[in-house]
């Protein structure tokens, strides 16, 4: 699925000079609504895709980790993009959205 994903994403950003990279260091299977899950991770992506600096690529990796003794699919998703704004960030924590740094 994260593969598809940033294939997909990756053809997209082609169009801005641009590319997503695919790194999958451990196989994961994960229990959940396939579609759901889709959707999370693919819009993730595409931001990252969509405002990462121009000539450069965003990344999503897949590894496997341990927590508590149970084991997690960890995905993160990097880009070069300016982030978002701090008065946005202080409006949506005010909503009672929180951000982590």
């Amino acid at each position: 699925m994260i593969e598809g994903i940033a294939a997909d994403a990756d053809f997209e950003a082609h169009a801005r000079n641009c590319g997503v990279k695919c790194v999958i260091k451990n196989d994961c299977q994960v229990t959940g609504i396939d579609s759901l899950l889709y959707s999370a991770i693919e819009n993730v992506v595409r931001n990252a895709a969509r405002y990462t600096r121009e000539g450069t690529s965003a990344e999503i990796s897949l590894e496997r980790s341990l927590s508590f003794g149970r084991g997690e699919a960890v995905i993160r998703v990097v880009d070069s993009g300016s982030g978002v704004p701090e008065e946005a960030l202080e409006e949506h924590s005010s909503a009672g959205v929180t951000s982590i740094q």
